[in-house]
């Protein structure tokens, strides 16, 4: 329970008392919906549980997230941009 960024919450927790965060944190969309599919009749999959679908699915994500920050972290050394073309497109009077 917070705000939109990662200091938020931290805000948030020296203001408002711990029983809001107990009441509130069963109450998030995010975890509802996860555990509403992990129970679901659905089958969210052939082979495996809902659940094991549901991590299976959050590793891919995670993995592609790492490898988009890796690849931008090694593009700042690889695809620096030439600085004669710093004022090229650039409005100036």
């Amino acid at each position: 329970m917070g705000g939109h960024a990662t200091h938020d919450e931290g805000e948030s927790r020296a203001i408002l008392p711990a029983s809001d965060f107990a009441h509130w944190g069963k109450r998030d969309p995010v975890g509802m919906y996860e555990t509403y599919l992990a129970d679901s009749p659905l089958e969210l999959s052939a082979s495996r549980s809902n659940r094991e679908a549901l991590e299976k699915a959050e590793a891919e994500v995670e993995a592609e997230i790492a490898e988009a920050e890796r690849e931008a972290l090694e593009s700042r050394e690889r695809r620096k941009p030439d600085p004669a073309t710093q004022t090229t497109g650039v409005y100036a009077s």
